[in-house]
């Protein structure tokens, strides 16, 4: 609700900061070049944050209003629905009318600007001095109460579907820049959605949610308003009291606490067919506090010609070229990029950083080093706050997240103390911030890539129960030693189930024969009859020779005998396999008592422990007895026809009666019916689905009408852990 203030009840100012800042060398005469020479913070009554850096000289105003995301909103609203509403306030929250609100600032020489931070959604208006009271204006519009029809979504829909194609189109850069950086950022409820997650959501944006957004995000309490340029402070103080110091006050939003610390590495992947050969993002998360110079330093340490330039692309390195983004500011991330040398695969560039790092951690950077990392540091900073509108950007979306305008200002000042940091602060801050467990990878491959074993780009494999490197490698087409260098094992040492193996993406080998064991059956036996040796069936099956097999299980019998022997009429056939899909709130023990079986056959015939856990879709084998062999039936001898058969005694109608009521009765008490313990009803495979790029797991429970966490649970996989492309997900049905 709005806080209906007096104009006349003034401006409450809470405190000023003042930055002392000496003339730089010009570059130009205009105005964009003018530097400012003081800055003040102050709050007006309603609360909002307001900050004025006048820089006297030039002929242009920017003004800027950062919105925070409001991580604690008490509704979820769909992804996409942040950058609909900026879009649709881009130009200003009053009504369209019949005039363009684009070609009203335009018209008056200037122009607007919309920013989409780290964790904040940015408005500017650049203009001509005499400007100001408009772009107030407009600034204190977007506050007002949002006025929109499907008509103006819809084209707000069609315009950001035109505007993100090409970042989806540029694999290389944009679409990989913004998921690393959502890697970086995971855990944090600041994070604004990057262009992939907007996509995904653009349909399933609603005016009910964006009018609950609007209403939650814009209040002073959660902004931030700066003024930078050529005006007057005081006539700056007048308008902006006049047009700001009545927009809605709201409740306070709770701010962000800072995400858990990162300890594991994450990863994905990226096809480009534009590319020739691999390329790689490196991403870690910038320390706020002390470390934060430290840390930036020893980035552009590591980025230096005497570093990287030497292990990467000095002579015979795997890369061609790399590049450092220390964008520590706005995005709170620092990043290296490195583009693959001919075939190179990714694997030897990482260990060349690996090993550039450890060596700089270790002896820290030179003395040389730290000064050009230094001058590197501050003259990109002042090539950041050049213009009043990047002054005016830098200062409202600093004062959002509680920093002072000093702090911001402060590489247009004489004092350059402030980017330096010793030897041994950078090493410190390189071995507890730029480590393998704190950094998110995203590796990017052409389409069809081939590496330097001649297999394709890879796909991932989630190892299963009684897998080995050797069966894999078989159902995969491909050699163990092929997989155990993608992956750096040794390939005698042991896989366990829901390790992620990479393994290539090539034909997978000719499907082979499968047996489903029956009562009887040994190695030996099953070898004999199919025309291989036990031992190739037990290395199939990545099982020992003398291991015991068991009723149900299905084992994979290799093509290789010559002379397969068919199995006689006179042998029993296998049951057809009886399985049970489990269902929301079974256990081991009740299914076994519904199917008249001890809790240990159960579980030994799916491989499990008796008191294993079971997911809601997981497939269980019920064991079955193998039936009877039939009778061969008897063909009549012509020479003495055998006397007629004896017709079958009518049953009793008691007995009758009795056995009709048999099955009813134990379907009553729960217990298997015999004479219904037929093979179950063949149930429908599955749904799998490959991921693509740019899939999430989200994305895809919403493709199939079910919730994250149902996709989750039938994969045995984390809500967090990002996906891969070519990993196979099992749908289960819907909840």
């Amino acid at each position: 609700m709005a806080d209906e203030l007096s104009r006349n009840s003034g401006a409450l100012l809470l405190s000023f900061l003042f930055v002392s800042l000496s003339p730089l060398e010009a570059r130009g005469e205009t105005e964009a070049e003018a530097r400012p020479q003081e800055a003040t913070a102050y709050r007006l009554p309603g609360d909002p944050t307001v900050i004025l850096e006048p820089s006297p000289g030039g002929q242009e105003i920017a003004v800027c209003t950062s919105v925070g995301r409001g991580p604690s909103l008490k509704t979820r609203p769909s992804r996409a629905s942040y950058r609909v509403l900026g879009k649709l306030l881009e130009h200003g929250g009053f009504s369209r009318g019949a005039s363009d609100p684009e070609e009203l600032v335009r018209g008056r020489g200037g122009e607007n600007h919309l920013f989409f931070d780290n964790d904040a959604i940015v408005f500017c208006t650049r203009a001509p001095e005499v400007e100001l009271p408009l772009a107030l204006w407009i600034a204190a519009t977007r506050f007002a109460p949002l006025r929109v029809d499907e008509e103006q979504l819809d084209r707000v829909r069609a315009e950001l579907e035109r505007d993100l194609a090409p970042v989806q189109n540029d694999a290389r850069g944009k679409l990989s820049l913004e998921r690393v950086d959502r890697l970086a950022h995971l855990g944090d409820p600041s994070r604004l959605p990057t262009s992939e997650e907007v996509l995904q959501d653009l349909e399933a944006v609603q005016l009910e949610e964006l009018s609950e957004l609007h209403q939650a995000l814009f209040v002073s309490t959660n902004a931030a308003f700066s003024l930078s340029g050529a005006f007057e402070r005081k006539v700056a103080e007048e308008l902006v009291e006049k047009h700001l110091g009545k927009i809605p006050r709201g409740a306070p939003l709770p701010r962000a606490q800072s995400p858990y610390r990162q300890t594991t590495e994450r990863f994905s992947t990226v096809e480009d067919a534009s590319q020739s050969g691999t390329a790689v993002y490196y991403a870690w998360r910038a320390p706020e506090g002390p470390d934060e110079i430290a840390s930036e330093l020893g980035l552009r340490v590591l980025g230096s010609q005497s570093r990287l330039g030497t292990t990467l692309t000095g002579p015979g390195g795997p890369a061609s070229h790399f590049e450092i983004h220390p964008d520590v500011r706005s995005g709170r991330v620092l990043r290296v990029f490195v583009q693959g040398r001919g075939s190179y695969a990714p694997e030897p560039i990482e260990e060349k950083l690996n090993q550039t790092l450890s060596h700089l951690a270790s002896s820290g950077p030179t003395e040389a080093e730290l000064e050009s990392a230094h001058a590197a540091m501050i003259r990109e900073s002042r090539e950041g706050l050049m213009t009043p509108l990047d002054r005016a950007h830098a200062l409202s979306a600093g004062a959002l997240r509680g920093v002072d305008p000093m702090t911001i200002l402060r590489p247009l000042g004489e004092d350059e103390s402030w980017a330096r940091a010793t030897r041994e602060e950078v090493g410190r801050a390189v071995r507890t911030y730029l480590t393998k467990r704190s950094r998110s990878v995203v590796e990017i491959y052409p389409k069809g890539w081939k590496d330097p074993w001649e297999v394709p780009m890879p796909t991932f494999h989630i190892v299963s129960s009684g897998e080995t490197l050797t069966s894999i490698a078989r159902a995969r087409g491909t050699t163990v030693e092929v997989i155990a260098k993608m992956n750096r094992l040794d390939p005698k040492k042991a896989i366990f189930p829901g390790d992620k193996l990479k393994v290539p993406r090539g034909k997978p080998a000719p499907k082979l024969r499968s047996h489903q064991v029956r009562a009887g059956d040994t190695l030996l036996g099953l070898a004999k009859r199919y025309g291989v040796s036990a031992a190739a069936i037990a290395e199939q099956n990545g099982i020992g020779t003398k291991q015991v097999i068991r009723v149900g299980q299905t084992l994979e019998i290799p093509n290789g005998g010559a002379g397969r022997a068919q199995a006689s009429a006179e042998e029993p056939k296998a049951p057809k396999l009886v399985t049970h899909e489990v269902t929301k709130g079974e256990s081991l023990g009740l299914i076994a008592k519904r199917r008249g079986l001890s809790v240990t056959e159960l579980a030994k015939a799916n491989g499990l422990d008796n008191k294993a856990s079971l997911k809601i879709g997981q497939k269980l084998v019920i064991p079955q007895k193998a039936s009877a062999p039939a009778p061969k039936a008897q063909q009549p001898d012509k020479a003495k026809p055998s006397a007629p058969a004896a017709k079958p005694s009518a049953p009793s109608s008691k007995s009758s009666e009795k056995d009709q009521k048999a099955p009813a009765l134990a379907k009553t008490l729960g217990a298997p019916s015999v004479a219904k313990e037929t093979p179950a009803k063949p149930q429908a495979a599955p749904r799998t689905h490959t991921v693509k790029s740019g899939e999430t797991l989200s994305g895809i429970a919403h493709k199939y009408h079910i919730s994250t966490r149902a996709l989750c649970q039938a994969n045995g996989i984390s809500e967090k852990k990002p996906l891969r492309i070519g990993q196979k997900l099992t749908i289960p049905g819907k909840e």
